[in-house]
């Protein structure tokens, strides 16, 4: 009877913490901003009773978890029993049983992470974004392949995975704001949609009311993957067109399908406040040799078409940006808004050296 309560007693998902190491709360990524103490104070009243809802659903969610499991760990039992016998052999009694366990706790206890994050980031980063810049927090919003080709800057996409997006106003000007992952390749029905070269980047896309019309100006750091580079011209048919600037032009790969708009895309207020652009790709650490094969680069890719443009800042693919911590452990508010509160400080300091970029707009002379 005791061993029966003990079972029943039993978590697995204590175990995954266990194995996770879940004692250890380590941030890899620094802390870029802190929060005012009374905006801080102010956040924590509101995040209280959103923290106190996500912690009923964890637990929830954990003995759901805990009592699927504890009903399969039998069932992969007498699954691998039956082989044994048929088979005559204890190993494969053992190999099969341990084999339906892994496979029944991977299932379960993913589906419960997975759940979980979905909840805490969204209920939390959607209060701190509103009550912070006033943005909406859209992570399911439609993003597909057809939308990135649009930017007229990627080789052929198979499919865009949307980590965050964050839409908003921002100067009397619509903009948003994207985590992305981009997986490079033609459509197949062999491979997935996440299958093949993943690019991972941060978009920022705003409204430019005063560039209404005319066709895309697009460019790419010359250190970046081959691949890349000549996406321009053989995916999507545009020119290459250097802007004339020497120290530019050795830099960037200009493309454009009017080239007589690259001068005022790319004019000299855009390329004197390129630096703050690329410094923002520095300070994640990533280079975008860790993307593709054959790049070296840390620089932005833009994209300036009618009334609209893009810039793109690489990011690594395993970034922890807006990470609410694992589905095992109690929601830690504190550490939780600290962190939030210092990517929604980053994400703001990318918007905020993207629209500095004059696109479009004319030089007038001294």
């Amino acid at each position: 009877m005791k061993l029966v309560q003990d079972y029943q007693r039993f978590s697995f998902i204590g175990l995954s913490a266990w194995m996770h190491g879940a004692a250890r709360a380590e941030r890899p990524q620094p802390i870029v901003a802190e929060l005012p103490p009374d905006l801080r104070a102010e956040l924590i009243a509101r995040l209280t009773p959103v923290a106190e809802r996500l912690e009923a659903a964890r637990l929830d969610a954990v003995a759901n978890a805990d009592a699927q499991l504890r009903v399969l760990l039998p069932g992969a039992v007498a699954v691998g029993l039956f082989f044994g016998l048929s088979g005559g052999s204890v190993i494969a009694f053992l190999l099969v049983s341990l084999l339906l366990l892994v496979l029944a706790f991977l299932l379960v206890d993913g589906r419960t992470a997975t759940q979980y994050r979905a909840a805490a980031k969204g209920q939390v980063t959607g209060l701190m974004a509103s009550f912070l810049s006033g943005f909406r927090y859209e992570p399911d919003a439609a993003l597909g392949p057809a939308a990135v080709d649009r930017w007229k800057l990627l080789p052929e996409v198979r499919g865009v995975v949307v980590e965050d997006r964050l839409l908003g106003h921002r100067d009397g000007r619509q903009v948003a704001i994207s985590r992305l992952t981009i997986t490079l390749g033609p459509p197949s029905r062999r491979k997935a949609a996440n299958d093949g070269v993943r690019l991972a980047v941060t978009a920022v896309e705003m409204d430019l009311p005063w560039r209404t019309t005319g066709g895309a100006t697009v460019a790419i750091g010359r250190d970046s993957g081959s691949e890349l580079r000549g996406a321009p011209r053989a995916r999507h048919g545009l020119r290459p067109a250097p802007v004339g600037d020497a120290t530019f032009d050795e830099r960037y790969l200009v493309h454009a399908e009017e080239p007589r708009l690259v001068a005022p895309d790319l004019n000299a207020g855009v390329r004197a406040g390129l630096p703050r652009v690329e410094a923002e790709c520095r300070s994640g650490t990533i280079r975008l040799a860790q993307l593709m094969p054959g790049a070296q680069g840390e620089r932005p890719m833009l994209s300036i078409q009618a009334g609209y443009a893009v810039v793109l800042f690489p990011r690594p693919l395993d970034e922890p940006v807006l990470e609410p911590g694992p589905h095992w452990r109690k929601l830690d508010l504190e550490a939780t808004l600290t962190a939030f509160a210092s990517d929604l400080a980053r994400l703001n300091h990318m918007l905020g050296s993207a629209m500095a970029l004059p696109f479009g707009k004319q030089e007038t002379a001294p």
